[in-house]
Order: structure tokens, then C-alpha cells, then sequence
């Protein structure tokens, strides 16, 4: 009926044309049987056309509402009703007129349904549930799963094989999958239908094998990214080996990497016992272990090999060639050399004696050289480690009153660190980290806001002053682009600020200015992506709002151009990218502190938003280690925090760190460099 109507409204008629603009003819004779002009109209013509496009969608309807339209049986006389057939059904008389349109060939109208492939893929799912029309039914373990091969083919290029290939499969109605969990497949075929799957603790490993089987490299790719979330030293070794049987390459590397990083710590663990000879062998020999002794590795041999005594004592020479007693001290390799289990190993003894001469020499460039000549050089080559374990510092803050208290959280041990007091208190100021420093810059000392920059050396745990900012700013923001940094916007007591100013930090510049923003903005987020400095959202004292405005910087132009609004205003919001995309968290738009979260994709030059905050803040740090993004302190709009909270980009999830801050706090600077301890 509502087709009908429809029709009806859009169906020229003698009272409608009053109302209604003319169409324009294709030709000026009026004449012309095809042509409806605005002086003559068909009456007649019109009407018939009209009761045939009525008659079509009435039999359309009624067919749609017959209760016997799903029968898949070619048995007219199966139905309990008087059932035609489905062509005699509708078929259409088409001893009529043609419709009066206008044949002007240069009007066109593209329909595009952009609902239409996820209807589709539901209705063939819902097909599916129902095993209406499905052509193969795989086998796993005695269950039977029903499915249609297109969909199979189109999501895994193991069934697209196994269909067109010619195989026996290719013509079966069961197919038997072997080795595979049953409940993982199921969960992959409902993958294949809706797009959607939820991975947890319980079954990413039979996933990452069925997707491995199957080659769904997209899904694939999602459970190792999952279990890089997982990885710790209790199960890293585990971890990589299944990534190795698997060919899992991207999750392989990165369990590499992680072991590597964590070695001192993995070796004390149960699952380093598990390790037979080669891959400990192999472990102990790589270039890029993370120790601060050779000792370490030395005593993680005797460790593994007291485990087994009886069956490993008899790799203690070969496993020894892989420790680099050259890089041990004098009075280590004396304390070794009288291990009992060394004096009675051949092997073991020559390396010993080998390191001693190594260091006697050492001092005597040319004897050293001519030693090394038949010498391995890999036995006193230096570890070097590609990635030390991480700290994240927090710098002074509004407690509720400005603070120069510094906390540290060590990644590794989950522990928070007191350290040394800043030289100055200092809150709402801007941070950055470059060439193993730390750049603490303008802010709020309690009484002004200042134009100073302090710089940290974690090595040294030394303090310095970098050249004052032209500007008094607090409440700026600070982003590194090509080796310099960038202090945007901010408040100087007065009034908000659009200016921007520079800092060469390798040259040892004074800072200059650059081109100023289209908005003054004070606590503004700060993002760098692809060579572009993004200034996001902020506070406009002019016009006294939160702002949902961003623009981005170009230092080849000297220029800023507009960027697309976020969704929500945000003043006091924390910035960072990640994954080339920027996440943007919290702030408050006025009236209301958010929970909210926006990220902006600079390829779709679109924003959208991902899983909110467990608690509402603004004015917090946020940092990024490991994929994890971790959001420190900050306030609710009544209080300070001293909770942090924890984001996985990969299950679209927030958590609370376990361990709180020792203080709550706002407006601190938060940045995360190695560990050089």
C-alpha cells in the first residue's frame, strides 16, 4: 500500500498540475504524443499508466504477504492453498502503453544504498541460521556447520583453493576440517557473515590457529595484536614459540624483542627451564640481549643446566662459547675459573684462559690487534640492547597548589619510583622528550606564568636551562616537529594566545616566532602527524567557549590550514597519536568535565569516537607505551585524580591501573623514556 500511495503522489493528474512547475520539453513541438508539457496533459493516458503501475506493486504486495512465498518445493500442489505458480504469479500484461516519461537522455539519477552491503551480509546470514539455499557443510569433530561456499571463498583463500581447484572438495556437500577447534571455527564463520568477532584470553590461541589454517590474514593480525597485550616475562617464551610454529611473523618479532629486552628478569622465571639447548643457545648468543653484566648470562646457563643436572651438564661447553667472558671483570672470571664444573670442562677452561689473556693485552694496541687475529670477536663484543626497559616520569602539577615533586612508574616492575624534586614548582606546562632529554617547558609556578625552560638529563639526573620563550605561557602546548619544538597557544596571565614560537634545540637557537594560529586557544591538545603540527581544541578567552575546532601547522608553508571539527567541544583534552591516527581524551566542554574519546584518521579526514573513560577528567597526562595508552591523573571538575587509566586499541577497552599515584593531581607533564639505571 505504501508503494501505491507513493505512485500515486508522483503520477501527474489533471487537479495536481496547477501546483507543480512544468516540465521542460526535450523539443518545442507541442504536438509531440511523448512530450508532457505544461499546456496539455493526458488525461486519459495518465490514468491508464497509473492503474498499471498500481496493478504491479499490488500483486508485488500480495505475493509478499502470501504466507506460502518461501516454499522451495517445484510442487505447485504442495501448498494447502490454491498457489499458483511464481511466474504465473506475477506476471504482468504488457499489452500496454508505455509510460509518458521524457526521453531526455542527459537526466540521470545514481541510487547508492550505502546500507546495502551490511543488509545483504545479514540477510545471507540470516540464510544461513536457517540453511536456506547453503551449498557445503563443513565438518569439525562430529558438528556439522552450514554455510555457503561464495562466502567461505571470498574471506579465506584456503576455501577459495579448496573450491575451484578442482578437488574432491570442490563437488562435496561435506567437507571434514581437521584439526581445528570446533568452537574457534564457528566463531570464524560468524566472523566471515558479520565482520564482527570478540577475542578474549579463553580463545585467542585456538583462533590465531584456525585463522593461521584458513588465512584470514585481517583476523589473523587482530589475535597476535591481542596476545602482544598479554605479553609478559611469566609467558613470553611460551608465546614465541607458538608465534614461531604458527609463522606469525609481525607476533613473533615483537615477542623477540620483548624477550630480549626482558632477559635478566624471563631467566628467573619456570618457563625459562622449558627451553631445550637451541633455543637457549640461541637466545644467549644474540647481539641485542639487555644485560648490565655478562655475569647474567653466565649464571642463566649453570641455572638451566642445574634444572636437568643429570641430562644437560653435557651442553656446558658448547652453551659457554655463547657468554663473552672477555666482557666479564677481573674478578669475575677469577671467581668462575674456580667453579669445580668449569676446572673439569676442556672447553670451558680455554675460554677462560682466553678472556685473561684478552685483558692483559687490551692495553697494548698493537699486541690487542695481532691477538684478535685468531681470536673470536664475537667473545668480547659488547650487548648492545635495541629497546631499554621503559619509565614514565611525572613532572611537578597542580596538587592543588603548583608542586616540583617528580614520580616514576617503572613498567616492569609496576611499581612507582620517588626521584628528586624539579628545581623550580611548575604546573600547566608543556613537555617533550628528544636526544635522551627532557624539556619541561613555561607553565605556572604558583605566582606567574613564565617563559623559562628546564631541561632534565635522566642519564646524568642533571638540571639545566634551555633559552626563555619570547611569550609568559601556561596552559600551551608543546609538540616536536623535525628536531625543534613548537610551544602553541597557552594564557600569560592576560589573555588567551593564538602565537606560536620555535625552538631549533640543535643549533641552540633563541626561539622566534612563527605563523599564529586562526584561534586563540589555552589548553589546547597537541598532536604531530605526518610532518604536521595539529593544535586541538582549546579554550577562546574572545569568545569565552570550549572550542571543537582544529587546525593543523605546515613548516614548509609557514601556514595553517583547517582541519575538520571534533564531534564534541574540548578544552584541557590530553593528545597523542598512535597507530598514524590521533586519539584525543576527555577535557570538558564548559558546563561538563567527558568521558568521551575521539580519534581522527588524517586518510578519511574524519573523526570518530571509540569507548569512553571509566572516570570523567580533564586537564590529565597521556602517554603510550607498548600499545597501551595509559591517562594520569587529571581532575573531575571537584577533585584532583590519582588514578590511571589504561586503554587497549585493540579490544576497545579501559581498565584502572592497579597503582595509583602517591598524590592526586592535574596539570602534570608525563613522558616516557628508557630506563638508563
Amino acid at each position: 500500500m505504501i508503494l501505491k500511495r507513493f505512485i500515486e503522489r508522483l503520477t501527474p493528474s489533471s487537479h495536481h498540475s496547477s501546483h507543480h512547475q512544468p516540465y521542460l520539453p526535450l523539443n518545442t513541438d507541442s504536438s509531440s504524443p511523448n512530450i508532457i508539457s505544461d499546456e496539455s496533459v493526458s488525461t486519459e493516458n495518465t490514468i491508464r499508466n497509473c492503474r498499471l503501475i498500481r496493478r504491479v506493486s499490488e500483486t508485488a504486495e500480495s505475493f509478499d504477504d502470501h504466507p506460502h512465498h518461501h516454499t522451495t518445493s517445484n510442487d505447485n500442489h504442495n501448498c494447502g492453498s490454491s498457489c499458483t505458480s511464481f511466474e504465473n504469479f506475477v506476471k504482468i500484461d504488457h499489452d500496454h502503453d508505455d509510460l509518458h516519461l521524457h526521453h531526455d537522455h542527459n537526466t540521470q539519477f545514481l541510487h547508492n544504498n550505502s546500507n546495502h552491503p551490511e543488509s545483504i551480509m545479514k540477510k545471507l546470514n540470516e540464510m544461513r541460521k536457517n540453511n536456506l539455499m547453503c551449498d557445503i557443510t563443513l565438518v569439525c569433530d562430529g558438528i556439522e556447520i552450514n554455510c555457503h561456499k561464495s562466502i567461505l571463498a571470498t574471506n579465506s583463500s584456503y576455501f577459495m583453493a579448496m573450491f575451484s581447484s578442482g578437488l574432491i572438495e570442490s563437488n562435496s556437500k561435506k567437507v571434514e576440517i581437521k584439526e581445528i577447534d570446533t568452537e574457534s571455527l564457528k566463531l570464524t564463520i560468524d566472523y566471515m557473515y558479520t565482520g564482527e568477532i570478540l577475542i578474549t584470553e579463553n580463545n585467542v590461541q585456538a583462533l590465531l590457529t584456525t585463522t593461521n589454517l584458513l588465512n584470514l590474514c585481517d583476523l589473523k593480525q587482530s589475535c597476535g595484536q591481542f596476545i602482544q597485550s598479554q605479553l609478559d616475562v611469566t609467558n613470553c617464551l611460551g608465546i614465541r614459540e607458538f608465534a614461531d610454529r604458527l609463522s606469525c611473523q609481525v607476533l613473533l618479532k615483537f615477542t623477540d624483542a620483548f624477550i630480549e629486552q626482558y632477559f635478566c628478569e624471563i631467566v628467573q622465571k619456570d618457563e625459562f627451564l622449558d627451553l631445550d639447548e637451541q633455543e637457549l643457545k640461541s637466545l644467549i648468543s644474540k647481539d641485542t640481549l639487555a644485560v648490565n653484566s655478562e655475569k647474567i648470562v653466565y649464571d642463566s646457563v649453570f641455572r638451566w643446566i642445574n634444572h636437568d643436572y643429570e641430562n644437560r651438564i653435557k651442553y656446558l661447553g658448547n652453551l659457554m662459547k655463547n657468554v663473552r667472558f672477555g666482557l666479564l671483570k677481573h674478578e669475575e672470571l677469577v671467581q668462575i675459573s674456580e667453579n669445580p664444573l668449569i676446572k673439569a670442562n676442556l672447553l670451558c677452561m680455554e675460554l677462560i684462559v682466553e678472556a685473561f689473556q684478552y685483558k692483559m693485552v687490551k692495553s697494548n694496541g698493537d699486541e690487542l690487534s695481532k691477538f684478535q687475529a685468531d681470536f673470536d670477536k664475537t667473545r668480547i663484543k659488547p650487548r648492545v640492547a635495541l629497546g631499554l626497559p621503559k619509565l614514565m616520569y611525572i613532572f611537578g602539577g597542580q596538587a592543588p597548589k603548583a608542586i616540583a615533586k617528580i614520580d616514576i612508574y617503572d613498567f616492569r616492575s609496576q611499581e612507582w619510583i620517588k626521584c628528586n624534586d624539579m628545581p623550580t614548582k611548575r604546573c600547566r606546562s608543556g613537555v617533550a622528550y628528544f636526544d635522551q632529554k627532557i624539556f619541561i617547558v613555561g607553565g605556572f609556578n604558583g605566582q606567574t606564568r613564565v617563559r623559562t625552560v628546564d631541561i632534565y638529563n635522566p642519564r646524568l639526573k642533571e638540571w639545566s636551562q634551555g633559552p626563555e620563550m619570547t611569550c609568559r605561557r601556561g596552559t600551551l602546548g608543546v609538540g616536536i616537529l623535525n628536531g625543534k619544538i613548537y610551544a602553541v597557544g597557552g594564557f600569560d596571565g592576560v589573555s588567551g594566545l593564538n602565537s606560536v614560537e620555535c625552538w631549533n634545540m640543535k643549533n641552540n637557537d633563541n626561539w622566534y616566532m612563527v605563523a599564529s594560529m586562526s584561534t586563540r586557544r589555552s589548553s589546547v591538545g597537541i598532536a604531530v602527524l605526518n610532518n604536521y603540527l595539529y593544535a586541538i581544541g582549546g579554550y577562546c578567552g574572545l569568545s569565552r567557549e570550549c572550542l571543537d575546532s582544529v587546525e593543523k601547522y605546515d613548516p614548509l608553508t609557514d601556514k595553517w590550514f583547517a582541519v575538520p571539527s571534533m564531534s564534541t567541544r574540548r578544552s584541557g583534552a590530553c593528545a597523542n597519536v598512535y597507530d598514524g591516527k590521533i586519539y584525543v581524551i576527555g577535557g570538558h566542554d564548559g558546563p561538563h568535565v567527558l568521558t568521551c574519546v575521539e580519534v581522527y584518521d588524517p586518510i578519511t579526514n574524519h573523526w570518530r569516537n571509540i569507548a569512553s573513560l571509566n572516570v570523567a577528567r580533564r586537564n590529565a597526562g597521556f602517554v603510550i607505551h607498548n600499545g597501551l595508552f595509559y591517562v594520569i591523573g587529571g581532575d573531575d571538575g571537584h577533585k584532583n585524580l590519582e588514578s590511571v587509566e589504561i586503554y587497549n586499541p585493540q579490544r576497545n577497552v579501559w581498565s584502572l591501573l592497579s597503582s595509583f599515584l602517591n598524590e592526586a593531581r592535574s596539570y602534570s607533564s608525563c613522558v616516557v623514556i628508557e630506563n638508563f639505571n
